[in-house]
């Protein structure tokens, strides 16, 4: 919806102290001195909304000014003279007319409208609050309140702001506003705990409260079945014959890949395939044309007997790009879920081609459904990283917002964590540019450090900025693996000046207790970075030590305030899943069984630092590059803690190195272990690896398991007991295949030796 925003007063609102406006208009006081001057006028029958907006009303107002507001109804208003009376939805219809009201409406007048726009007028006499609907109506006092100085920074008391006055007055003016997103939703999934908090906030911050937009996953059992088509067809038949009013199904896929062959395909790959999943082969080939053509044959049955509704449908996975050759049916409204792309860059760089080509991706949608286009995102991205460290996206949002403006989208579903330890502002200022695209996120971010952190906000400001940089800069882009070349430790330790600043600043107790916010920040991050580079050198029990205190400090700050962080993640509620910090003490507790004598013994801990070349053209295996004596001496160097893309493999564009990469090191095996049981260890790598041992053939493993599933991806070992030669060095080989994105070994390797189970 194209926002309409029209002011006829230059002084809006007048607080104590601010002095009389400009020429002579005459304020009204709503409170003076602490006493009520004002009463709050609600229609007939009430709304609940309107309800709600006058509840709202009087609890702020007596909140900033200690002052009780009358609520009554129309046609019993009778107050003293001189007494301000607040109008509120159709009490307000005599000084808010239908053709002001109108205005509101903004320039998107169909039926997918949300018509949440209100007017603000305020006369000589009354302040009147009108919507074009009862939505429209409380948000329009939620406005007033943002003028009067309210802010509903973080859900819940310590994030927000509500100024002392002890007189509250307001000058002549006319607001009429409406909203940029017709759908302005945030989902913070997986704790209930939070609702009470969340909901309030949303409502405050104009977040939408009863849009009706159906496009989840659709739970009917027909997928694969030959007549499946007819079967989905009359199964929304019998929905529709039961709730013949529904304007809006879903018709979407299941929260999977959608299975297609290369022929069916024809040919044509997703741009982000995968083959390292569990499911493998379904995520290659893009399915959206096959998709469409099954909605089409879907929706051409139902809309015989109901041609007015309406189905929604995610582009998601392997139907995320646009289709090529089927044509989209008019009532089919795409809801595009950038699941799978990089959420890190902004677009319009040039650096991201993810994050380019995911605009694009949007635009093509746009072109093919305008005015049904949806946006299901996620903050931070669902894949790219642990929740347990700060995923600061303000950069990417000042860009991205105004431009699915200026494309034409509808709306947007933001599935998010609750974590505002680690999301410092994006969530209030994702809020707030749902409202308004366009509006001045560096006022708002001046508002939001002042305001919240008063003379605090300086230091806290320079610290998130210098997390906002590293995040937004650099190579790198999905997954959690980048966390520590993202916030190198030796510049994040450097940020502890701004942090201890801002403790110092700090003068009063809920400006304190804010700043301990950023504290745990903070903290936890140095520790998460302190964790990875123990897992880096190899000190497997010292990383798992530092990984349960993470997870213990993260559920005594759950049990604090339960907004500042969700234990586990969007789907899950503990942290022990490998992709999570409790996965890592888990993984890393057994690595150190491995190696300290419990269960075993290290035999070696091979260096971090590879020779390496890169294979484009599959010639390796012709020249035996996996020969003992091979002259590697024009090869490079490469880390195993790190995957490609973070070691120059990629272009300017962010373009990853897709194919074929070639490891090599020595390992020198003790003496000691002659004769015993020795196998090399792997806990993470991206494609599918040959490896040989001296020369000789080893193994051969295909793409590591996705990692949600409680063993970590690319965690396996082989048993090379019988090609080792103790006390020699020997020579590894490993062929790395990566055909699609991240790639390579990314966690230490290391030989070790089983113990026998006596001596366990």
């Amino acid at each position: 919806m194209q926002r309409t925003v029209i002011w006829l007063s230059t002084m809006a609102v007048i607080l104590a102290g601010c002095g009389a406006p400009s020429g002579k208009a005459r304020t009204l006081k709503i409170v003076e001195d602490g006493r009520p001057r004002a009463i709050i006028v609600l229609p007939a029958e009430a709304h609940e909304f309107e309800q709600l907006a006058a509840d709202e009303l009087a609890a702020h107002v007596k909140t900033m000014s200690g002052a009780t507001l009358a609520i009554v109804t129309a046609g019993q208003d009778d107050a003293e003279p001189g007494t301000t009376r607040i109008l509120l939805g159709k009490a307000a219809a005599a000084v808010v007319g239908e053709q002001l009201l109108d205005q509101a409406i903004g320039s998107r007048r169909d039926s997918w409208s949300c018509r949440d726009g209100f007017v603000i007028k305020v006369t000589q006499t009354v302040v009147a609050i009108r919507g074009v609907r009862q939505t429209g109506t409380l948000y329009g006092v939620y406005a007033l309140l943002d003028q009067l100085g309210c802010r509903w920074f973080w859900p819940g008391e310590l994030g927000t702001v509500v100024p002392k006055r002890a007189t509250i007055a307001v000058a002549p003016m006319q607001v009429v506003d409406s909203p940029t997103f017709d759908m302005r939703q945030m989902w913070f999934s997986g704790d209930h705990a939070v609702a009470p908090f969340e909901k309030p906030w949303g409502k405050r911050n104009r977040l939408s409260l009863d849009y009706g937009y159906n496009s989840g996953h659709s739970q009917l059992s027909f997928w694969g079945d030959d007549d499946q088509a007819e079967k989905m067809a009359n199964a929304y038949l019998t929905v529709l014959k039961k709730s013949p009013n529904q304007k809006r199904l879903s018709l979407s896929y299941g929260d999977t890949w959608y299975p297609i062959n290369e022929t069916e395909a024809m040919g044509v790959r997703h741009p982000w395939g995968h083959e390292n999943f569990p499911w493998a082969r379904p995520g290659i080939y893009q399915s959206t044309d096959e998709l469409m053509k099954f909605y089409r044959q879907v929706v051409e049955r139902v809309e015989v007997e109901y041609p007015d509704v309406t189905f929604g449908f995610l582009t998601y996975n392997n139907y995320f790009a646009q289709p090529f050759a089927e044509k989209v049916h008019p009532a089919l409204s795409p809801m595009v879920a950038p699941i799978e792309q990089c959420a890190r860059h902004a677009p319009g760089t040039g650096r991201c081609w993810q994050r380019d080509a995911t605009f694009e991706i949007i635009s093509n949608w746009c072109d093919i459904s305008p005015g049904k286009v949806f946006i299901y995102d996620y903050e931070p991205g669902f894949i790219n990283m642990s929740h347990s460290v700060p995923a600061p996206g303000v950069t990417r949002l000042r860009v991205e917002m105004p431009l699915m403006a200026k494309l034409g989208v509808r709306g947007i579903l933001q599935q998010s964590i609750m974590s505002v330890m680690n999301q410092g502002p994006n969530l209030w200022i994702r809020a707030k540019l749902m409202w308004d695209a366009h509006a001045d996120v560096d006022d708002l971010l001046d508002e939001y450090y002042s305001k919240l952190y008063g003379r605090a906000g300086q230091s806290v400001r320079k610290y998130w900025n210098a997390l906002e940089h590293m995040m937004h800069n650099g190579p790198g882009h999905r997954r959690q693996e980048i966390i520590k070349t993202i916030y190198p430790v030796e510049k994040v330790r450097k940020l502890e000046r701004h942090v201890a600043a801002a403790e110092r600043s700090a003068d009063t107790d809920m400006i304190r207790r804010r700043v301990q916010v950023i504290r745990w920040s903070y903290d936890n991050l140095v520790q998460y970075l302190r964790m990875s580079k123990s897992e880096d050198d190899g000190r497997f029990a010292e990383a798992a030590r530092i990984a349960q205190s993470l997870v213990d400090k993260l559920a005594k700050i759950d049990q604090a305030d339960t907004v500042l962080y969700k234990v586990g993640d969007m789907d899950r509620y503990d942290e022990f899943h490998s992709h999570l910090i409790g996965g890592r003490v888990t993984q890393n507790e057994e690595l150190a069984s491995m190696t300290d004598g419990s269960k075993g013994d290290l035999v070696a801990l091979l260096a971090d630092k590879w020779t390496f070349r890169t294979d484009p053209h599959d010639e390796g295996m012709i020249y035996e590059w996996y020969a003992r004596d091979l002259d590697t001496r024009k090869w490079g160097t490469i880390r195993t803690t790190r995957t490609w893309d973070l070691q120059g493999l990629e272009d300017k564009a962010g373009h990853m190195y897709d194919g074929l990469g070639w490891y090599r090191t020595h390992m020198t095996v003790p003496a000691r272990f002659a004769g015993k049981k020795i196998f090399l260890h792997f806990s993470g790598r991206f494609g599918k690896m040959l490896i040989w041992v001296n020369g000789r053939f080893a193994a051969y493993r295909t793409y590591p398991k996705f990692r949600w599933v409680k063993t970590p991806d690319g965690y396996y070992e082989i048993d090379v007991s019988d090609l080792v030669t103790p006390g020699k060095q020997n020579v590894i080989t490993i062929r790395v295949d990566n055909s699609r994105k991240t790639g390579g070994i990314y966690r230490r390797v290391f030989a070790w030796s089983p113990r026998a189970k006596a001596d366990q």
